[in-house]
């Protein structure tokens, strides 16, 4: 049985980051056992602006993961570290399976999963 520790993970994202620095991003986290997960990535700073824009007295959302800055390591890393530390099924959500969420694509399995979309 493999555990979380030693999953492979391939990493999808929906678009685009603006500012790597103050931004946020929906990820889908491809498990080697076809498993795909989201979680949404936000900085500091992003969850600043967002809280000061609406005035709000509080800030929360599913499946958050704050990170000091999007770019495609340090997100690695975080995602890495959730796994290592057995924190990842609380940090993000299961969605389905390769399958199930890109079969739009043709991806039947992890092994399909286009590496120019990560």
């Amino acid at each position: 049985m493999i555990t979380m520790r030693e999953m492979q993970f391939k990493l999808f994202f929906t678009h685009r980051v603006e500012d790597i620095f103050n931004d946020n991003i929906d990820i889908h986290i491809i498990l080697s056992n076809d498993d795909v997960y989201v979680a949404t990535l936000f900085t500091l700073k992003n969850i600043d602006m967002l809280m000061r824009s609406d005035e709000a007295s509080y800030f929360w959302a599913s499946d958050m993961i704050i990170v000091p800055d999007l770019s495609h390591l340090t997100i690695r890393k975080a995602i890495q570290e959730a796994l290592d530390e057995g924190y990842f099924e609380n940090a993000c959500s299961k969605i389905g399976t390769v399958k199930t969420v890109f079969d739009y694509k043709g991806w039947q399995s992890y092994n399909h999963v286009d590496k120019t979309s990560i």
